[in-house]
């Protein structure tokens, strides 16, 4: 397939926390010159069409609806799947990723999972979406040494004790979101993390 590429983007995750990296990567796009059609699943199939789209490029594939997905990888004549990869994500991950003709991933260590049409391609940050100055510790402008925001897996509730506990004194802003039913555990108020 030879240029010019018209690109058709669709977030698979309707309520993505993330979605701010996929209008990242379609102002990437667009930046190059690169025609993008970003899409939602309810004018995905008419855009395609309408913009007569070459590449069908689905970002995240935990919630991917494959039966839109499959229409639109027909249509186009490349269909790439690019996934954050966390390990919850496996196994929907590689369901998803059957349908699609290469398999972006953010985590070197899972473009094996995907056989010959995985590559790794980490996420940059975008002037747009990322751009902040960064404070110094001399500045006195910093309110927290350490930020987390996420969700409370549990490597991630280890890690933020052994910083807790290794980092008396310092400024810690956490936020957790509780997954399932279990409610992390921190040596601070509830209150201060959820």
């Amino acid at each position: 397939m030879d240029p010019p590429y018209r690109v058709l983007v669709l977030d698979t995750k309707p309520r993505n926390p993330n979605h701010f990296i996929c209008l990242a990567i379609c102002d990437a796009l667009r930046h190059l010159g690169v025609e993008t059609v970003y899409v939602r699943y309810e004018d995905a199939l008419r855009k395609a069409r309408e913009h007569d789209c070459n590449v069908f490029l689905a970002f995240d594939g935990e919630e991917m609806h494959s039966d839109v997905c499959r229409q639109l990888a027909a249509i186009c004549d490349v269909s790439i799947l690019w996934i954050t990869d966390d390990p919850y994500e496996a196994p929907a991950n590689l369901a998803a990723s059957e349908l699609f003709d290469l398999v972006f991933t953010n985590d070197r260590n899972s473009v094996s999972r995907y056989g010959a049409k995985g590559r790794h391609l980490p996420f940059a940050g975008s002037t747009k979406y990322h751009h902040l100055p960064v404070r110094t510790e001399a500045s006195g402008l910093l309110r927290y040494d350490v930020l987390c925001i996420g969700g409370a897996w549990p490597n991630r509730v280890r890690i933020l004790k052994s910083l807790i506990r290794d980092l008396p004194g310092r400024r810690f802003k956490i936020g957790l979101t509780s997954l399932g039913d279990k409610i992390p555990e921190l040596p601070m108020p509830e209150s201060a993390y959820l």
